[in-house]
Parts: C-alpha cells; structure tokens; sequence
C-alpha cells in the first residue's frame, strides 16, 4: 500500500521530536558559548513542503494543507507544555527564602492556581498558570488536548511573543536571585525553542503545478480579451 500524505506528515513530524526540538536550541547554545556577551537572534529556522506541495500531486488539498499546520502546531506545543511541567519541578524556591522581582510577584498573582500549598511558591504558580493558557492554546490551535491535563482553566496565549513575555519574566528574576547556572537547564532551551519555532513549527511551503499557473494565466488573457489562448 502506498504512503499517504499524512503518513508523510507524520513521518516528518518524527524528525522534529526525536531530533531538531533538541538540537537547535543546542546548536544556539554552543554560538552563544563561542561569542560571550554577543546577542545571537534567532537566525536560523525550520521550513519544509509536506503538506503543502501540490505540484502535480491531486492528493494534496487545502484540507492536506490544513492538517499538516495543525500537526505542527500540535507537536511543537506538546513539546513545551512538557518542558514547562518539568521546569516547574525545578524551580520550587520559596519566597520566604528567596527574594522576587515584583514582576515575578505580578506573573504568580495573576494564575488561577489558589492552592494553599503552592501560596508561598511563585514560581510554580506562575507556571501552572502558564501551563494552564498553553493548554488552552493547544485546543484553540489545534483542537487537541494536552498530554497531562492542566490544574486549573485560563484564557490561551495571543500568540508565541506573549509566552515568550512570560519566560523572560522567569529570567529576569531568576538572575536578579543570582540563580543564573539554573537558566540554561530548562529555561534557555525552551526560549530558544519558542523563538525559533513558534507555535507553527516550520514553515510549510505551498507549490503548485505549472499546468495549473498557465490555465489560470490563459483564462485572465481570454476574459480581459487580449489573448484567446
């Protein structure tokens, strides 16, 4: 039996989680170590054509399109929500111990989680929140669910630059609490990650047949009456 385009879509999708969600963020860090102190943006990212490259393929549709963006979108948020739940298993500092950036005070303030437990852990409530909207996004983007089920309801993200926002919130107020060799565990290669993948994942090129370009282009002539074909 022959391969389908899903199959090919979600062959490609492999890729991305067994290799280039890892190693691009990687591939930053060891710039970064090899110019200190130079800001390095996110110059390189990821495209492909699966799901998008109709050129001569009649099983490649608006809808094959549609399932292949929503796949990505699917995978690449998976991947955070797993990295943010492990990110807060590591940062359990309490405020009684450590001190905040007001910031990191509004960030936790303003998650839904109300657990007694967690009331002196910023941190953690920051991040359940946190997870709670990127859950949501996931079901807004894409329809799915989250692997592990958020604790608590939110609104989902606008978009990749307002968790980004977040993240750095963490950031900031973790190197104001001098805990900068914590950063790169978890932290840096999951804003890598959202810098360069987004919510979207990659690119996904849209080709079409030259047949197709001609038909259209031999039907604009005939109507504007300048060329019968």
């Amino acid at each position: 039996a022959k391969l389908t385009v899903t199959d090919e879509i979600e062959n490609a999708l492999q890729y991305y989680q067994s290799t280039f969600l890892r190693e691009i963020p990687r591939m930053y860090r060891e710039i970064e170590d090899a110019l200190p102190g130079e800001p390095i943006p996110p110059f390189f990212r990821m495209g492909n054509w699966i799901g998008g490259d109709r050129d001569g393929n009649p099983y490649v549709t608006a809808d094959t399109l549609h399932t292949a963006l929503e796949r990505q979108g699917a995978t690449v948020l998976q991947s955070y929500l797993a990295d943010l739940h492990q990110l807060g298993g590591d940062l359990s500092m309490s405020a009684l111990l450590a001190h905040v950036t007001p910031e990191m005070v509004e960030l936790a303030e303003r998650s839904p989680d109300a657990s007694e437990h967690r009331k002196d852990e910023p941190y953690r409530r920051a991040i359940i929140g946190m997870y709670a909207r990127l859950a949501a996004t996931l079901a807004s983007l894409t329809g799915t669910a989250a692997v592990r089920q958020a604790a608590v309801a939110a609104a989902p993200y606008a978009g990749p630059a307002e968790f980004l926002a977040d993240l750095r919130v963490i950031e900031r107020s973790l190197r104001h609490l001098r805990a900068d060799p914590v950063i790169p565990l978890r932290l840096s290669p999951l804003l890598r990650s959202v810098e360069v993948f987004g919510f979207h994942l990659a690119t996904v090129d849209l080709r079409q047949s030259s047949d197709e370009h001609t038909a259209i282009l031999s039907e604009l002539l005939r109507v504007a009456r300048l060329e019968e074909d």
